[in-house]
């Protein structure tokens, strides 16, 4: 192993950020031969013990760090957020919570064929790109709030107040879902922005990628 100082720069990126230097190079050692097993972590066989015990520590730790509950289950899922689009969209609307729910609007509503609204807080290019994702595949997208059309400005900077929101009544809605951190605007969320306004019995997806 080369054991000169790597050239560093200084990263303030938004999206992949820095990372501190003995995490890389535990990476890298790690890359060649993975806890004196001879092997590469990359050459690990998926159904070995060596990498269970690793997506068991991922997940042991990912729940700590988030504070996720037992009763809550941690999917481990490839395509990034925008594959995660779709599969959002797909899997809910197939759960049997939310094809209950659908049964029961069409019941209450005979001949108006009426369909469970996706509820989307549209508060930058993720959680638009989101919406359109929804409405590609079919979806009854419902934008419960544009926060760029809503406050007339030219970007994303802020959440207009919960009582400009077009919130579907709980009955009538399949899930909310909203971005935690809209990378490319640079828009946050407050912890409490959403959950507080939302009915427990809608499923709120929040897009931490």
């Amino acid at each position: 192993m080369n054991s000169q100082t790597p050239h560093r720069v200084l990263n303030f990126s938004a999206g992949p950020s820095a990372i501190p230097l003995p995490v890389l190079q535990k990476a890298q050692a790690e890359f060649l031969d993975y806890k004196n097993t001879g092997m590469s972590i990359m050459e690990l066989s998926h159904r070995s013990e060596t990498f269970e015990a690793i997506i068991q520590k991922a997940e042991d730790d990912l729940r700590e760090l988030l504070e996720i509950p037992s009763n809550y289950k941690v999917i481990f899922m490839q395509g990034g957020g925008t594959g995660e689009f779709a599969a959002t969209h797909l899997n809910l609307m197939l759960s049997k919570s939310i094809v209950e729910k659908q049964r029961k609007l069409s019941e209450a509503n005979p001949g108006q064929n009426k369909t469970l609204k996706c509820g989307y807080i549209v508060s930058g290019i993720w959680s638009k790109k989101g919406h359109q994702e929804c409405k590609r595949l079919g979806g009854n997208a419902h934008v419960i709030v544009d926060s760029k059309e809503s406050l007339g400005q030219s970007g994303y900077y802020d959440l207009p107040p919960v009582s400009s929101w077009d919130l579907p009544k709980p009955e009538e809605t399949a899930y909310v879902y909203y971005c935690d951190n809209e990378t490319i605007g640079g828009f946050e969320m407050k912890s409490d922005s959403i959950y507080p306004h939302i009915d427990p019995s809608v499923p709120i997806v929040c897009d931490m990628s």
